[in-house]
């Protein structure tokens, strides 16, 4: 992950063991900031049992958290000055359902190859 993946519409999270950080897009909307929570609070509370603290960053005032921007450039790397813009909702969507996959694993005598099925 690196900011390539970042875009200005859309709620990263970066799990990373002993915190979770949450980073909003200057374009975002309140719904997705809302759902990006309430999976970081879920994923502190089912597999970290409620002991790793969540942070947020608001994209357009990243100075509000400095120290969890440390974090993330600790990370990422250095924050490019100018993110991707915001994409379609629905066209990310329609992206990510045609380059799906499926693959089976197929145990042969000598080799063993995964099979598109």
């Amino acid at each position: 992950m690196s900011w390539k993946s970042f875009n200005a519409g859309d709620v990263f999270l970066l799990d990373l063991g002993n915190v979770i950080i949450q980073w909003n897009g200057p374009q975002s909307n309140s719904s997705e900031r809302l759902k990006g929570t309430l999976l970081a609070k879920d994923i502190r509370d089912r597999e970290r049992g409620g002991r790793t603290p969540v942070g947020i960053v608001e994209g357009d005032k990243e100075q509000d958290s400095a120290e969890l921007m440390k974090v993330l450039v600790s990370v990422l790397g250095k924050r490019p000055e100018r993110l991707q813009p915001p994409t379609s909702d629905k066209r990310a969507a329609e992206q990510h359902r045609t380059s799906i996959s499926l693959y089976q694993y197929v145990p042969q005598a000598e080799t063993r190859k995964w099979a598109p099925v």
